[in-house]
Formats: C-alpha cells, structure tokens, sequence
C-alpha cells in the first residue's frame, strides 16, 4: 500500500470508488441519487479538497479529500477492499498531514461509520439535518493529543 497525492489519472477510479462505496453505505438516499451528483464531485468538490489516494497492485483502492484546514470531506475504500486497513491508513495520513483537528459528517444511517470514527479518535460534537439528503448528519471531531 502507498498513500500519495491525488493526479487527473486518478479521476475514474477516485469517481467509481466513490459511486460504488456511496450506494453501498448510503443507501437510504435512494437508487441513483449519488448519480445525480458525479458531475459536481467531478466539477467541485474534487478540485476544492486537497485528495490522497491508497494505490495497491497498481490502482487506486481508496481515497481520502481534506477541505480547508479540517474538514475531512470524504474518505471512501473500494468496498470489495473494505476491511483491509486502508481506511485506517488514508485517515492517519490524513491525522499527520492535517493541523491537529479534524471534523467529519457521518450519517446517521451509517454506523459503521460512526463506529470507524469512534475507534480512531473522533467524538460525537452535534447533528444536524443534511439538506441534501434529508437524512440525520453526526458531526465528529478528532483533536491530536498534545503527547502526539
């Protein structure tokens, strides 16, 4: 596995990834609604956020954006590589590079999720609901141990 910064090559792989893992863990949101969005993630959101990729065998197996300073936009595994510590390892990329805080939005119907942002750290800081979705949105943050 290698961690390094997203290029243009990346993009088909980066957009499937995301599709793919999208309808997977946010299903709630209805068939074709992360269809509806790949343009503006393609157009938008990927060239605003500084964006990691896990290469492994040579393609990309997930992927990790940071927006601003600390908000961690995305982090997505190709889910047949799911489980297999690539996620774990795009978000300490993700810790190391940042400035010592991150927040992220999680799903309410994605504990797994949740539970993967427990285990690394972060703690529940508020909800809201999402308005693009309508779905119920836990706000997380991590902060780096001043031991770190």
């Amino acid at each position: 596995m290698k961690i390094e910064h997203y290029q243009s090559k990346d993009e088909t792989e980066v957009l499937n990834i995301w599709m793919k893992a999208s309808e997977q863990a946010h299903a709630f949101a209805g068939v074709g609604f992360w269809c509806g969005l790949v343009e503006e993630m393609k157009q938008v959101y990927l060239p605003r956020a500084r964006t990691w990729v896990c290469r492994d065998g040579g393609g990309v197996a997930g992927f990790a954006c940071l927006v601003g300073e600390g908000e961690l936009a995305a982090l997505f595994v190709a889910p047949e590589r799911q489980c297999e510590g690539i996620g774990t390892a795009l978000l300490d990329w993700v810790k190391e590079h940042s400035k010592g805080m991150l927040t992220v939005g999680v799903y309410e119907e994605n504990p797994r999720a949740r539970a993967f942002y427990e285990r690394s750290g972060f703690v529940e800081i508020g909800s809201r609901d999402d308005e693009l979705t309508g779905s119920r949105e836990y706000r997380m943050e991590w902060k780096r141990d001043s031991n770190q």
